[in-house]
């Protein structure tokens, strides 16, 4: 019984540092990042149908994993534009989300004590974006 709670322990703990969403900067090339100064994020453009009409310079690749938290989705995109203005970016394009779903078994116990066993679905999503700054 003892080993049981230290396992449910574990899990509670694993489920719990999943819930923590990400997000990261991939550069492409590391030349392009230097003598590049922050800009403002509300600055920031966002393409999502097409990409800009102007020349321009490919920075890296912006993502944001969520954990098992289900986020607005505007505020996502607030997240990316704000790590783009951190990189001296002056837009984004969009690229595919992606979407994990994964099913979790999980022991609960009843009023006596007795285990029950549930399932419930993780859902994970994967948004990523590529930062850009006008060509020279």
């Amino acid at each position: 019984m003892k080993i049981l709670k230290i396992i449910l322990l574990l899990l509670s703990c694993s489920l719990i540092c999943s819930c923590s969403s990400t997000i990261t900067f991939s550069p492409l090339n590391p030349d392009n990042l230097k003598e590049v100064s922050a800009t403002n994020p509300e600055d920031i453009e966002i393409f999502f149908t097409k990409t800009p009409d102007y020349k321009y310079v490919e920075l890296g690749i912006i993502s944001f994993h969520s954990g098992n938290l289900v986020r607005d989705e505007a505020q996502v995109y607030r997240d990316m534009r704000i790590k783009a203005s951190e990189i001296g970016a002056n837009a984004i394009i969009t690229m595919q989300t992606l979407t994990d779903v994964t099913q979790a078994g999980a022991v609960n116990y009843d009023f006596w004590g007795n285990p029950t066993i549930s399932e419930r679905n993780i859902v994970r999503y994967k948004y990523q974006a590529m930062a850009i700054r006008k060509a020279e």
